[in-house]
């Protein structure tokens, strides 16, 4: 069963059309589940949705309803890096989303995902929609890491968690191999048939850009807080050890076919 405003759901899922903001229609919705699974999340603000009402106040009224109906499991997705002391406000956010969860129902698991990679991946659309327009890319801050994590392995931790019934913890999720931004950006272009020159560009100038950027194409990932963010650390995993015993095998690495429809082509 799936929480939505959209009817357009996977094949075999059952769609509840839901007001996310009333607690009512929200209890209602989970009133007969055994666990509640959180995956909503904004990656950029627009004009009608903000970070704070995706990541602190939905999760929140989903948190208090599932208690008060008795839901024996709630899995709250967050994201690497989560800290109520970051400067960027989807980590704020993030953060304090994961806090209130908690509050709410304490036994709680938090997922906290690096950058998630498969087929649905905006990032590699948004690469492409971007390389239409300049045979030159720049690149904020090259030498940032990250250790992407395949989409199926990640599908595949949540789906252990509800089945061995694990509770109270956090799991930092991580995939096998470390990537800098830079090497981020030639996998993308590689991914979609491209070849572009990349630059490095100072931060505050790529804020700039990204501000920009955002506005004039709506649908990309970029955004001034994104960027923003690059100022802190690595988006690595501090321990992955919890992850690889929930997943029961190492986490695969991310190859091109896994990603290839990404580009929007």
């Amino acid at each position: 069963m799936i929480l939505t405003r959209e009817t357009d759901v996977p094949a075999g899922a059952e769609a509840v059309l839901c007001n996310l903001l009333n607690p009512e229609s929200c209890g209602h919705a989970v009133s007969k589940c055994h666990t509640v699974i959180n995956l909503i999340g904004l990656i950029r603000e627009t004009e009608t949705r903000n970070f704070r009402t995706s990541h602190v106040d939905i999760p929140a009224i989903l948190a208090r309803v599932a208690s008060e109906a008795g839901v024996k499991q709630f899995i709250h997705v967050s994201a690497l890096g989560a800290s109520q002391n970051s400067i960027s406000i989807y980590k704020i956010t993030k953060a304090e989303g994961e806090a209130a969860v908690r509050a709410h129902f304490p036994s709680a698991v938090i997922v906290r995902p690096s950058v998630v990679m498969g087929a649905g991946n905006k990032f590699f659309s948004t690469v492409a929609l971007l390389a239409r327009f300049s045979p030159v890319l720049p690149v904020p801050r090259p030498s940032f890491k990250l250790r992407p994590v395949h989409i199926e392995d990640l599908c595949e931790c949540i789906g252990n968690v509800v089945e061995k019934g694990i509770e109270g913890t956090v799991i930092e999720v991580c995939g096998p191999d470390v990537m800098t931004n830079a090497e981020l950006f030639k996998f993308a272009l590689k991914v979609c048939g491209l070849r572009r020159l990349l630059i490095p560009v100072p931060l505050f100038v790529a804020e700039l850009g990204a501000a920009l950027i955002s506005r004039i194409f709506p649908e990309v990932t970029f955004s001034r807080d994104s960027v923003r963010a690059l100022r802190e650390g690595d988006n690595v995993c501090a321990d992955n050890s919890t992850f690889v015993q929930v997943l029961g095998h190492e986490p695969r690495a991310v190859s091109l076919k896994d990603v290839k429809r990404a580009c929007g082509n």
